[in-house]
């Protein structure tokens, strides 16, 4: 089952972006200026010397 994120952005852009107007049923008090963030992926790359 995933676990919900949210993500607040620097200069509050995300101002009014998960209100009950905008989203609907997925509604959750206390989130109102971020972002429901649905997947995230995550890569990490380990430098390897060619010789």
């Amino acid at each position: 089952m995933p676990t919900p994120a949210y993500i607040s952005i620097q200069g509050n852009i995300t101002q009014g972006a998960f209100t009950a107007d905008s989203v609907g049923n997925v509604y959750q008090e206390g989130h109102e200026d971020q972002i429901l963030v649905q997947e995230v992926e995550h890569l990490i790359a380990t430098p390897t010397d060619p010789q």
